[in-house]
């Protein structure tokens, strides 16, 4: 992909525009929700959403969000491997137990704090503020990539 873009001036800036474009709408779409909610229904939900589960279901979904999930193929396969090859052999190991380290205390970490944090993201309010706060964050992603696509 990277030799067809790198050769093909027009279509990389094509793509930049078309990727530009659909992330700002995005945003935008995410910011007109949080002002405005479609229903309030939406927002609602998770106040009446149980969470108990047993350990089998709990442990059931966790190796489909593992297994099936095809960001694991992806960051840990292309992502990853390909930033190993460029390190040399006698040094991957160390690559190796750093990636493993990191990738255990950040998903540790976000049970840790989602747990902490669990109850006060069922407020509605704040779900607006996120929808809010990620539809500009999208929206100044999108106008970079606009831009971006200009100097091109």
């Amino acid at each position: 992909m990277f030799l067809i873009l790198n050769e093909n001036e027009h279509l990389r800036t094509i793509l930049l525009f078309a990727g530009s474009l659909w992330i700002s709408i995005y945003g935008i779409m995410k910011i007109r929700e949080g002002i405005r909610p479609k229903s309030s229904t939406s927002l609602n939900m998770m106040e009446k959403t149980s969470m108990e589960r047993g350990l089998s279901k709990t442990l059931i979904t966790v190796a489909g969000i593992t297994w099936l999930n095809p960001h694991v193929y992806l960051d840990t396969v292309f992502l990853i491997g390909s930033i190993a090859n460029t390190i040399e052999v006698k040094r991957q190991i160390f690559f190796v137990v750093g990636a493993m380290s990191a990738s255990f205390l950040f998903f540790f970490l976000l049970g840790y704090i989602g747990n902490k944090i669990g109850k006060k993201l069922k407020s509605p309010l704040i779900w607006k503020k996120v929808n809010i706060f990620l539809g500009i964050v999208m929206l100044l992603i999108g106008i970079h990539l606009g831009f971006s696509g200009l100097n091109t």
